[in-house]
């Protein structure tokens, strides 16, 4: 889980993200409760299991959600769960995914 405003994380996965296909996307803006709020729920997000997922602040204003599955494809999303673009290139489950930022 990762704070919206902040980016930074606030809980980690430490398995399977999610067996149901489904992508959450929860408010952790207020306290931290057994309920949090939900954003979006993406049904069918992936066409098999999510394996993982990660976060990347492109810019102050732009912060993206990427998830990879067993369906050898990476999706990705905007802050708010509104999918943006679909890699399909790869040949195996995606596991793992780390970005490298650049600073100039």
């Amino acid at each position: 889980m990762f704070n919206r405003k902040s980016g930074k994380r606030v809980k980690a996965h430490t398995d399977i993200v999610r067996f149901d296909r489904r992508l959450i996307v929860f408010d952790t803006s207020g306290a931290m409760e057994e309920l949090l709020p939900i954003i979006k729920l993406v049904h069918n997000a992936h066409n098999g299991i999510i394996s993982c997922l990660t976060t990347a602040r492109v810019s102050n204003a732009v912060f993206l959600l990427l998830s990879g599955g067993f369906d050898r494809i990476v999706k990705i999303w905007d802050e708010e769960g509104q999918h943006l673009h679909t890699i399909c290139s790869f040949t195996q489950p995606v596991l793992a995914w780390l970005l490298e930022t650049r600073t100039e």
